[in-house]
């Protein structure tokens, strides 16, 4: 489980997270705005891998993150990514709001207040997709589970944003 918060610190939005474990009964904080959890199967390997996702803006720049958690000791061991996230220059201040983890197409999510879309592959951390689908602040998103995408909402009506046969598709 994890639990994001938001603190305004020295002109800037500070993230902190809560990872907890419930197999190991153990908690760790982690700086970061946002983050998620997902699966994807390895080359050769014979069960799914388990992967947290966060991301984090700091003063100097921004990240993503995928980290590999429980791990089996029969699946490959899945190396740490850390990648960095990018933001346009009338951006400045934006930082990530909201992350969903695509099951069915191994992508994330990444959403940011200023109503940036960021999509990655949840394997490689490479981005493939990346630009503005609001010029309102995000506030909250949602997997949709029937088109594998995500539904996002602000102060304007919710869009709904999903793949389609390799074609990014925005309504």
């Amino acid at each position: 489980m994890v639990v994001v918060g938001i603190t305004q610190q020295q002109g800037r939005v500070v993230g902190a997270m809560q990872l907890y474990s419930r197999d190991r009964a153990i908690s760790q904080a982690i700086e970061g705005h946002a983050a998620a959890f997902g699966t994807l199967r390895l080359e050769g390997a014979p069960a799914d891998t388990k992967v947290f996702t966060f991301s984090v803006r700091t003063a100097t720049g921004a990240k993503l993150h995928i980290v590999e958690v429980d791990h089996q000791a029969s699946n490959p061991v899945f190396p740490k990514k850390a990648v960095d996230v990018y933001f346009p220059t009338e951006a400045v201040n934006d930082f990530p709001v909201a992350m969903q983890v695509s099951q069915k197409y191994s992508i994330i999510y990444l959403v940011t207040k200023y109503g940036f879309i960021h999509l990655y592959d949840l394997e490689s951390g490479t981005c493939i997709f990346m630009n503005r689908i609001s010029s309102e602040t995000i506030f909250i998103t949602a997997s949709d589970a029937e088109s594998a995408g995500i539904v996002v909402s602000s102060w304007v009506p919710v869009t709904d944003f999903w793949l389609m046969s390799h074609v990014t598709c925005a309504v």
